[in-house]
């Protein structure tokens, strides 16, 4: 069980430190985290096995973008946060060459400049595009911006992208609510087992009112917090990184949408199946990244690993609650007609004459000590239950709507049975009160009470576990948008639906323009 809990806690926790949209942890000096006049690592600019020259002269260019926290190059630490697969694939069965850059996640110009420098520098084919994923669809949007607002030379001639937030990432926005949902994950998912390694009755109680050890948990996981989101201790310098051009609402991507391009654009946007949550964190696991050797050339396909761990652990933990309540269930009848009448003292539980009752009293603190880990248990159960719905949240796949209406309750006088209408509804017929309306229409009823009550409307939003449908397919200029069915918003970079839809892309399905000849 440990180590499920754990497969789902470093899920959580590298989401917020080296997931796509997030900066990995050996970029935080680059975000501006690192002590005063620290150096910043920037990216190699050119390596040699980046920039070769097209094996044939037939062989058209295609520029591969990576990702936040991607890397370009073809090294094995950075392979998995890349294109590598998908690029290499391509060029074995269709005549491209792939060109994969990098650059620096400091600034979204700045970023899209670097990117300019390579690609001007390399020897690109007239007829180029660029294929980007998540951030590297933006930074790729500026550059075109920019080519053409400042008379940049054109190296580009199209642009495609993967799970791109081009109306921006709501979970850039949602942070503070991510870190409190790990905060809250370790407190919940820890009580249980906490609880349960001190829970020999009378000592345990002894032990919480001499040492606090019930609290112990809360510092564990306030601690753990503080030390793998090191972010939230310093939002406003994290702010200041590229992901601050692509949060919901920013005025840079209000900016870059303002303006629309003119070549042609085509958008592949993920719809990952139900739990989004645990299927799309799945590939943050070691081992697991989508182009690990583990999956092989687009084989990152519904992967249930990490949903299953799930579902183990909350059979689990719900199974440890009921563990507990049937001690309960059992203890109860032994404690006879005198349970609750029986007062305690200092010394244990008496009866009327002041004898004490030992056995009584030890039954009774094991009936209460009982209750507390069950509800220790179903805390954690209940977390694992709504996890899922509380991860869409903070993305932007589901909202909670809700609805504060004044209706007239009125209870039946003989039955009580109960009738609401809303109040709106009854003013327009001409009654100013319930009561006069129950006058005609409720004869035998009571109608004096107007309650609020409130409706809670569940939106869904399809989305790739990150980001949006609505985000990753609308962008200005768009020629074509395709779903990506069954793709988050890693495994897009190596799963079947990557190479169906490059296929489709190759072919000329998506415009004339992408059609590239098989080899």
């Amino acid at each position: 069980m440990n180590k499920i809990y754990l497969s789902i806690l470093l899920g959580l926790v590298a989401v917020s430190t080296q997931a796509q949209l997030l900066p990995e942890a050996g970029d935080i000096a680059a975000f501006g985290l690192g002590a005063v006049g620290e150096a910043v690592e920037m990216p190699v600019i050119m390596t040699e096995d980046i920039w070769t020259a097209p094996v044939l002269e037939t062989d058209r260019s295609v520029v591969w973008v990576h990702g936040l926290g991607g890397k370009g190059d073809l090294s094995a630490t950075d392979e998995t946060n890349s294109w590598i697969t998908a690029s290499s694939e391509s060029e074995l069965n269709y005549k491209l060459q792939s060109r994969r850059p990098d650059y620096s996640d400091v600034d979204l110009s700045y970023a899209a400049l670097q990117l300019r420098t390579q690609m001007e520098d390399a020897d690109l084919t007239e007829d180029a595009y660029i294929i980007a994923h998540s951030q590297g669809g933006i930074v790729s949007r500026e550059l075109d911006k920019m080519i053409d607002e400042l008379g940049f030379s054109r190296t580009f001639k199209g642009v495609v992208t993967f799970g791109t937030p081009h109306q921006g990432a709501l979970i850039l926005n949602n942070r503070d609510d991510l870190y409190s949902m790990i905060g809250d994950m370790c407190e919940r998912l820890g009580d249980g087992p906490w609880k349960d390694k001190f829970s020999d009755g009378a000592f345990f109680t002894a032990l919480s009112l001499l040492t606090g050890i019930d609290n112990r948990m809360d510092d564990v996981c306030d601690l753990l917090v503080e030390r793998v989101v090191p972010f939230v201790f310093d939002l406003d310098t994290y702010y200041a990184g590229i992901t601050d051009g692509y949060y919901v609402g920013s005025p840079e991507l209000e900016e870059l949408n303002s303006y629309t391009p003119d070549i042609p654009y085509v958008a592949f946007w993920g719809e990952e199946t139900e739990p989004v949550m645990y299927n799309t964190l799945v590939h943050l696991l070691p081992g697991r990244e989508p182009n690990s050797e583990f999956y092989g050339p687009f084989g990152a396909n519904n992967d249930s690993y990490l949903c299953e761990q799930f579902n183990s652990l909350k059979n689990d933990y719900y199974a440890n609650y009921e563990a507990h309540m049937e001690k309960r269930r059992e203890i109860l009848p032994m404690l006879g007609d005198g349970f609750g009448v029986l007062f305690e003292s200092i010394f244990g539980v008496v009866d009327a004459v002041g004898d004490i009752l030992w056995d009584v009293y030890d039954l009774e603190v094991d009936y209460y000590t009982h209750g507390e880990l069950a509800a220790a248990w179903y805390n954690g159960y209940s977390w694992l239950q709504h996890s899922n719905d509380n991860w869409k949240v903070i993305i932007g796949g589901m909202e909670y709507v809700y609805d504060t209406t004044a209706y007239c309750l009125c209870v039946d006088v003989f039955d009580g049975f109960e009738m609401v209408y809303e109040y709106d509804y009854i003013e327009d017929w001409g009654f100013t009160s319930c009561t006069e309306y129950a006058f005609y229409y409720e004869p035998f009823s009571d109608c004096d009470d107007v309650v609020n009550l409130t409706q809670i409307d569940i939106i869904s939003y399809v989305n790739d576990g990150i980001v949006t449908k609505e985000s990753a397919s609308n962008v200005p200029g768009l020629t074509y948008s395709r779903k990506m069915l069954g793709s988050n918003h890693f495994s897009m970079r190596n799963d079947l639906q990557t190479k169906f839809r490059l296929d489709e892309l190759y072919e000329g399905d998506l415009g004339g323009f992408f059609t590239i000849m098989p080899r």
